[in-house]
């Protein structure tokens, strides 16, 4: 009985990790416009990202370079920087963060209120409608 809370904010924290990042990741399409023909795109931990692979996809056009970012994870927050192939200088910088404390925080207490609320809702239906006698 005494592990149950426990279990509950094991249960909750699971939860809303998934639907907060996996869930949301694999539904979001992030897109990021640099003003220049001829820009290079860098990652989180200036990591140089290469055209058109599995997760990122970069269409050029006459007068801007464009990155397509499909399916975030925590692993792909930070800062994404466009910088010119030919003087080096830094275009664009973008912050990508996909949630922060206070939405985790947030669904947490949604979640523990939601839960709160129904359990006495649904034992007294069941007690009620359950055909069982109590005495």
């Amino acid at each position: 009985m005494h592990s149950l809370p426990l279990r509950l904010v094991i249960f909750q924290s699971i939860a809303i990790v998934h639907c907060r990042y996996v869930i949301r990741g694999e539904k979001t399409r992030y897109s990021f416009f640099c003003p220049i023909p001829n820009g290079h795109w860098y990652g989180p931990n200036n990591q140089s990202i290469v055209s058109n692979s599995d997760r990122y996809e970069i269409q050029y056009s006459f007068d801007s370079t464009q990155l397509i970012i499909d399916y975030i994870t925590l692993l792909h927050e930070g800062e994404y920087i466009c910088q010119n192939n030919q003087t080096n200088d830094i275009i664009e910088r973008y912050q990508l963060r996909l949630g922060t404390l206070n939405d985790i925080l947030l669904a947490y207490f949604i979640l523990t209120f939601s839960i709160l609320i129904f359990i006495p809702i649904f034992w007294f239906l069941g007690k009620k409608y359950s055909g069982i006698k109590h005495q």
